[in-house]
């Protein structure tokens, strides 16, 4: 994923961006012009929630996501703060490109949110099409 980031957002360091929110302090893996570029683990592995990712969506058009597993039972926080991710940036138009180690439906195959993972798997497919991309991000 790093070539296509890097012509996607141009030259960009390992910076540590501060958030206002709760004090916390996210380590991004670049940010350029807009753009933001993360782990799943800086994103999901930590105790974020919508606030945060809020945040981010009103300050930032496009986030990238490197590195999303397929999440286990074992995960299943980490499957929520990605649903809660996924749904803030949906709500606010935010441009989504990651690279995953499966297809949307597929990466939270099973466990007590997998019914729930549904409507993110979905809102995924939809953050591909034209009509999504076409939206202006709300603020």
């Amino acid at each position: 994923m790093s070539d296509g980031v890097h012509e996607l957002i141009g030259d960009v360091d390992v910076i540590t961006e501060t958030l206002i929110v709760d004090g916390r302090t996210l380590k991004v893996l670049g940010i350029n012009q807009g753009v933001l570029w993360f782990t799943f683990g800086g994103m999901c592995d930590q105790s974020l929630g919508a606030a945060d990712y809020l945040a981010l969506a009103v300050r930032y058009h496009t986030l990238l996501l490197s590195n999303i597993p397929v999440m286990t039972l074992e995960q299943r926080n980490e499957a929520k703060r990605f649903a809660t991710l996924i749904d803030i940036l949906y709500e606010h138009n935010v441009k989504f490109v990651c690279n995953a180690a499966a297809v949307p439906k597929a990466l939270y195959p099973s466990g007590n949110v997998a019914l729930e993972f549904t409507r993110t798997a979905s809102r995924l497919r939809k953050m591909y099409t034209a009509q999504y991309l076409t939206r202006t991000q709300v603020a």
